[in-house]
């Protein structure tokens, strides 16, 4: 493989940097219990993920009873078949660790593995001529808190993440293909005279290679859909880039996509329609946010315009979400919980001292950084009219609109559920590809020195790292 002259670096780099991710994750996982640092975990005899997953293995059906009178039960079942059979399957083949439930963490460390590589995938799409931006925006990716704790939690997150990026990653592709194809039918005719037959097998090929795009961003939609609802998010890109296309003449994809969606929209719905026939159950249902006393941190009584301005230094003065209520709330800015709980989750890291702590705050402060700089790219992705893979119209219309619906869908759920608990970054952590690309952006326009973004990327690395090995 030959290296870009201006930008050398090894095609090594990238593969190194996710071996690398992989064995810090890795160990993570072989470190924390089943029952540590988890969203709802549970128990296997009790309710809660493991309770769900239990069912599964016990029953290999759907609940027969009220799913929304039992915790996370309401949730689509696809993650916790997946995780019964696999933990079946695990126990037949290791007799000695029947009853084992850890295995199960294998799952989400695969999951996390597998984003990461539709990252690197996705951002080497959008950057083929600058390997060392890719490889900035990658290395930020790969070592990110939130992608670290998701490796070890037994819930559907992981797998909703990787269900979201997935199709997104698809899309960039199409959009790549579409490019290639419209180079190649401007000069159709000259191709055709010269090469025959050959030419019009290549066109029939093309256009079976889009069909193939759309219908599997229509197949993970259907089994996100099925592992979390929060995937729907992803329909807005596909959404209007289809349309963007349909506006400029190019109708093809738009009704192939139309006629996958119809067909994919019931089968993608069914769990949330089973729901409401059968219990009346409603689609937009979370256990335990209809009662106050039983979810973290009862916010109501403050507006959304006092949460969205309030930028009181009290709320970094704590490295972890601090879960008070309305007399003593601290955490109620819907975008510093945003910046908290990607650095440092929720209450996780609050029985932490030392190093530890000191390391969690670097963290967070690097996480600010970052977050400043997202915006900075954000808006400089929009005004740029380069030529170029990564501002193409259609590259950015997907990048730009999946980062403000995913955004926008945060703030509403915050604003609709005033709970301290309803505010986490892992309820929008696809965003992560985007970020990426934001790095990787801003590492390719030169107008920030490359070692400024890569020292501020190594730091991120070095003090995850380093926060695990001590703690």
């Amino acid at each position: 493989m030959m290296k870009n002259k201006k930008n050398p670096s090894s095609p090594a780099t990238p593969y190194l940097i996710m071996l690398a991710s992989f064995i810090f994750r890795a160990f993570y996982v072989s470190m924390i219990s089943i029952y540590k640092n988890q969203h709802d975990g549970g128990t296997p005899f009790t309710a809660g993920h493991l309770g769900y997953i239990t069912y599964y293995i016990n029953n290999n059906a759907f609940p027969n009873f009220d799913v929304s009178k039992v915790d996370q039960f309401w949730h689509p079942p696809l993650h916790y078949f997946l995780t019964a059979n696999f933990l079946k399957a695990a126990w037949y083949l290791f007799p000695a660790q029947n009853g084992n439930y850890e295995i199960a963490q294998a799952l989400p460390l695969l999951y996390v593995t597998l984003s990461i590589y539709l990252i690197h995938r996705s951002l080497r799409l959008l950057f083929p001529d600058d390997q060392r931006a890719s490889n900035i925006a990658l290395l930020f990716a790969a070592f990110q808190p939130s992608f670290l704790f998701r490796s070890a939690t037994i819930n559907n997150d992981a797998l909703a993440t990787l269900l979201t990026i997935a199709p997104l990653y698809v899309l960039l592709h199409l959009i790549k293909a579409d490019m290639a194809e419209y180079d190649f039918f401007n000069q159709r005719a000259i191709f055709l005279s010269e090469n025959g037959k050959y030419g019009f097998h290549l066109i029939s090929k093309l256009r079976i290679s889009k069909f193939f795009h759309i219908f599997l961003m229509m197949l993970f939609f259907i089994l996100g859909m099925w592992t979390k609802k929060s995937v729907m998010l992803i329909a807005v890109p596909i959404g209007l880039v289809f349309l963007y296309e349909a506006f400029n003449g190019q109708k093809k994809n738009l009704i192939t996509a139309i006629v996958l969606f119809v067909i994919t929209l019931p089968i993608s719905l069914g769990w949330y329609i089973w729901m409401y026939l059968k219990w009346n159950i409603p689609f937009n249902f979370v256990w335990n946010l209809e009662k106050p006393d039983m979810a973290m941190g009862y916010i109501q009584g403050l507006s959304p315009l006092y949460r969205i301005l309030d930028f009181s230094p009290a709320h970094f003065k704590y490295h972890y979400v601090f879960a008070g209520s309305n007399v003593n709330a601290i955490d109620i800015n819907p975008l510093t919980l945003l910046i908290k709980t990607s650095a440092n989750d929720l209450w996780i890291w609050s029985y932490v001292d030392g190093k530890v702590m000191k390391l969690s705050y670097i963290i967070l402060l690097l996480r600010i950084l970052f977050t400043v700089i997202f915006a900075a790219s954000l808006i400089i992705l929009i005004a740029d009219r380069r030529n170029k893979p990564i501002t193409h119209i259609k590259n950015k219309l997907a990048i730009v609109s999946f980062t403000i619906t995913s955004l926008v869908s945060f703030y509403v759920f915050a604003f609709q559920n005033p709970y301290i608990c309803s505010m986490n970054y892992r309820y929008i952590e696809p965003i992560i590809l985007c970020e990426a690309i934001f790095v990787g952006y801003l590492a390719s326009l030169n107008r920030v020195p490359r070692w400024i973004l890569s020292l501020l990327t190594l730091l991120l690395c070095v003090a995850s790292v380093m926060k695990i090995m001590y703690f």
